[in-house]
């Protein structure tokens, strides 16, 4: 084959299809994250989204800003870190901005895991974390929960070994909904190389262990704005934890890993926490309404939780529950993560009040029939 380059012909070589260089075996062994795909013309309730939206003050911030984004954002936005020390109560030297919680995973991963290196994870829990460890040639232990979901110390200590790395924790866990006593992720600090406790769900619980970062300098509090903030289409979040580990993330992050919208977006987001408590507690109202709905149903049983989400347990299929709602326009999350007994439990993110009361409308009428 010739291709014309200026005035003369040059050989340009043939390539097969497919014949690129052999992937990390790592990337080949990864479990693939089940994220669902996104559906047009039914009530979301599986993705755990924010149905009340941004505040206003954020919608204002991001349009005065449409005309800039042909400039590279802040790589170390000072003023974000700043503001998010003060809502939190730490230092700004003990807070990194991510995209997102899962680039703060992402980046303990890339900063600590050699191959053959373990992480004790406390399932059943968030999938990613088996993800990334996979992916980086770590080695997932899997400590499993007990009665309630609840952790057992005793059971992550047996996972421990001179090879583990870290311990995840989720709190609100994901997809159970409790959150873990302080007295428990004390003594599991105590016990962990490190301890990454993922806080997504926090705002919509009853307190945070954020604490622990001026006790322990092996804890990582993970949060996020996707959530109570309502920006999860922006993907930005953060990191708390001692000044050396902030740090190493920093070393392991690309220079520009948060775009200037969501920067901007997170600073007026923390401009209206008023905004933000009126969304909690309308979640918190939803929560309640549906977990009450369920709880008077047959069929299904419903956990407390501490998150904007409800976990379901049902007696039959619940592939088949999840397939007859979505016939109705309802979409709630079919779960298959480790440590639920297979095809037994949905997650139910809690909606808009008109929402949550189509879901119990349509839910009865399956049960029923």
């Amino acid at each position: 084959m010739w291709e014309i380059c200026g005035n003369k012909p040059i050989a340009v070589p043939q390539r097969n299809q497919g014949m690129f260089p052999k992937p990390r075996q790592e990337v080949l062994n990864a479990p693939p994250l089940t994220v669902p795909a996104k559906l047009e013309g039914v009530v979301r309730l599986n993705l755990n989204e924010n149905p009340y939206g941004p505040s206003p003050k954020v919608v204002e911030r991001l349009r005065s800003l449409a005309g800039k984004v042909s400039r590279y954002p802040s790589p170390d936005p000072s003023d974000l870190c700043q503001r998010i020390a003060e809502y939190v109560g730490v230092d700004p030297e003990n807070v990194v901005v991510t995209a997102g919680g899962d680039e703060a995973i992402d980046l303990l991963f890339k900063v600590f895991i050699n191959p053959g290196d373990e992480v004790v994870i406390t399932t059943p829990t968030f999938d990613v974390y088996e993800a990334r460890a996979s992916l980086y040639g770590g080695v997932p232990k899997f400590a499993l929960r007990g009665t309630g979901f609840d952790i057992l110390v005793e059971e992550v200590a047996k996972q421990i070994s001179p090879r583990t790395k870290a311990v995840f924790v989720c709190s609100p866990n994901n997809p159970t909904g409790n959150a873990t006593p302080l007295g428990v992720l004390k003594k599991l600090a105590e016990l962990s190389p490190i301890l990454v406790v993922d806080e997504a769900y926090v705002e919509f619980s009853n307190g945070s262990c954020v604490g622990l970062v001026n006790d322990f300098d092996n804890v990582v509090v993970l949060r996020t704005f996707s959530k109570a903030f309502g920006l999860a289409g922006l993907r930005i979040g953060y990191a708390i934890a001692c000044e050396q580990l902030v740090e190493l993330m920093k070393k392991a992050k690309l220079p520009f890993n948060t775009s200037t919208l969501a920067q901007q977006a997170a600073l007026a987001a923390l401009d209206d926490l008023g905004y933000v408590k009126w969304v909690v507690e309308e979640v918190k109202k939803g929560r309640d309404l549906l977990y009450r709905g369920m709880e008077a149903l047959s069929g299904v049983k419903p956990y407390q939780s501490q998150a904007n989400f409800l976990l379901v347990e049902v007696s039959s299929s619940a592939s088949e529950l999840h397939n007859r709602l979505l016939e109705k326009g309802i979409a709630v999350r079919l779960l298959r993560n480790r440590g639920l007994v297979p095809d037994r439990f949905l997650r139910v993110t809690v909606g808009l009040r008109e929402e949550n009361e189509l879901f119990l409308e349509a839910l009865e009428e399956v049960l029923s029939s």
